[in-house]
């Protein structure tokens, strides 16, 4: 039971296999008084844009680079691990 004033946050996560824009309603409801009947307090319109990712990742296989910047050359990805 929330006191008066007293706020709270949700965080809702989602995931689309693919690339396009959904929309759904979020509504909240409350227990008003001793009645016990339930009342929508909040209703919001969600829409979220899924789009395609700009990185790809392999399981066959993982590339590393080593860049040379002014002189200074990078250590090797294997020589760190």
């Amino acid at each position: 039971m929330l006191s008066l004033f007293i706020c709270f946050c949700i965080e809702i996560r989602v995931v689309c296999c693919s690339p396009r824009q959904v929309s759904e309603k979020l509504l909240c409801h409350a227990i008003i008084g001793r009645t016990g009947g339930k009342e929508l307090v909040k209703k919001v319109k969600i829409i979220c844009e899924f789009i395609s990712p700009l990185l790809q990742l392999s399981t066959q296989s993982i590339c590393f680079a080593v860049c040379k910047v002014s002189a200074y050359l990078f250590h090797s990805v294997a020589e760190l691990l």
